[in-house]
């Protein structure tokens, strides 16, 4: 039953998310770079739109130094 549960909260969130408008903000510089690693594997993993990928990640870790500097 909880992965029932589960997975209807996953695909909430999925469906929520655009990953092209949706920017993460992780609260620590560890959490940023996860999300970097994270996304570096799934642009090697797919090989499709990489220009678009590494431009959202460049504005994703520009938005992340400013909002530390805010923070």
């Amino acid at each position: 039953m909880n992965r029932n549960i589960s997975q209807k909260l996953q695909n909430k969130y999925c469906q929520e998310f655009d990953e092209k408008e949706d920017i993460i903000l992780p609260d620590t510089y560890w959490g940023e770079i996860v999300y970097i690693v994270y996304i570096l594997a799934d642009i090697i993993k797919t090989r499709t739109n990489t220009r678009q990928k590494l431009f959202e990640l460049k504005r994703q870790i520009k938005i992340h130094h400013k909002w530390m500097k805010v923070k």
